[in-house]
């Protein structure tokens, strides 16, 4: 079994890479899992007889390159390090000064890095993968296409999903000296692909791993989490997928989250972080309002019964000739209500009949007195 990619994996690798394609359009123009395609790279399957030949009309190739592809499918699974198929013109000096920068940190550091020290390896890293100032990146072009040249040694392992459902594991290949290795499941890596803030988050927390705690093994899978390691890797997410000058170009963690394509919590974390939100006018709402709020509650405090709120009796919204409001009872909270006092000439008419306790009868004469009202 295969530690890394075989020979015909590596191959595979480096034609979608030359198309600027990941594992995630192959699975989908070729209708089968990301996990079976893993799996034939990494020869833990055997290549199927027309996998070679589905894979060349994918990809238009030519007859040469297929059968290159032929060959090496045949040949047998084998273990080759992919750093043997890189094309000299991909290392520039920007990955041999991110190699040189993760080699040192990496080996210098006994417990922790200084954000610093994350911050710029972050950048570099960005740098050298050539993504500059994009706003939205490709995670899985990332973890393909662009890890394996600063190690040559590193591979995507993507398994079914019941196989560890949505968790990671970087593992620690003691032969290599550097962990070389995410293995990740299909939800989450086409969940990636197709969008979700989310995943894509996770799958970069996963390349600060594999970046900065290369030389201790740190399999995550099962076990607690160091919270120093884990706060560290965050970091480089947010540095990785979020640098200063993609932030800057946005007010609100709402607009930077839509299109940097990651979660508003992260978006706002970030824009915290570099103390670019709550922008100036928004701090000095929120202070007014706090300051209003805050004297209201004094009022309250001092003037209980000017603050309670005003009862008014039913009755008065039946009358024709209602009062004024400034005339109505008022009746405070908490304080039992009282009969007003007021003038019985003061009613209208009909009532005025009711509230007479001398008028009795109810004859054809009291009505034609009083009105008919119902």
């Amino acid at each position: 079994m295969s530690a890394g990619l075989t020979p015909f994996g590596t191959a595979c690798r480096q034609h979608r890479f030359r198309r600027e394609l990941v594992m995630h359009h192959q699975a989908k123009a070729l209708r089968c899992s990301v996990a079976y395609i893993s799996a034939i790279e990494r020869g833990t399957r055997q290549v199927p007889s027309d996998y070679p030949s589905a894979f060349a009309e994918w990809l238009k190739l030519s007859s040469d390159e297929r059968a290159e592809l032929d060959h090496l499918a045949r040949a047998g699974i084998g273990s080759k390090s992919a750093g043997e198929f890189i094309d000299s013109d991909l290392i520039d000096a920007s990955i041999e000064r991110l190699r040189h920068l993760r080699s040192s940190l990496v080996s210098g550091s006994a417990s922790s890095f200084r954000d610093g020290e994350i911050s710029k390896l972050a950048l570099l890293a960005r740098e050298a993968f050539g993504l500059g100032n994009q706003i939205s990146i490709s995670i899985l072009d990332v973890l393909e296409n662009k890890l394996h040249l600063v190690d040559p040694n590193f591979v995507l392992q993507v398994d079914a999903d019941a196989s560890h459902g949505d968790r990671f594991v970087a593992n620690t290949n003691v032969s290599h000296g550097f962990a070389n290795k995410i293995v990740t499941s299909e939800a989450v890596y086409r969940g990636s692909g197709d969008g979700n803030e989310y995943d894509k988050e996770k799958l970069a927390h996963e390349i600060g791993h594999v970046m900065l705690h290369g030389k201790r093994s740190h399999s995550f899978y099962n076990r607690a989490k160091s919270k120093r390691v884990e706060r560290e890797a965050n970091l480089f997410m947010r540095e990785f997928l979020l640098p200063k000058t993609v932030v800057t170009q946005f007010r609100s963690p709402r607009s930077l989250a839509m299109y940097a394509s990651v979660s508003v919590e992260t978006a706002e974390m970030r824009m915290r972080e570099l103390g670019v939100w709550p922008i100036r006018a928004e701090k000095e709402r929120v202070k007014r309002r706090f300051e209003q709020l805050s004297n209201t509650l004094k009022g309250i405090d001092r003037q209980p019964e000017q603050s309670a709120a005003k009862i008014i009796p039913l009755e008065n919204y039946l009358r024709r000739d209602a009062v004024p409001e400034s005339m109505s009872p008022v009746v405070q909270l908490g304080k039992p209500a009282s009969k007003p006092d007021i003038d019985l000439s003061e009613l209208p008419l009909f009532k005025h009949a009711m509230a007479n306790v001398a008028v009795r009868d109810r004859g054809r004469d009291w009505f034609l007195t009083y009105g008919f009202r119902g």
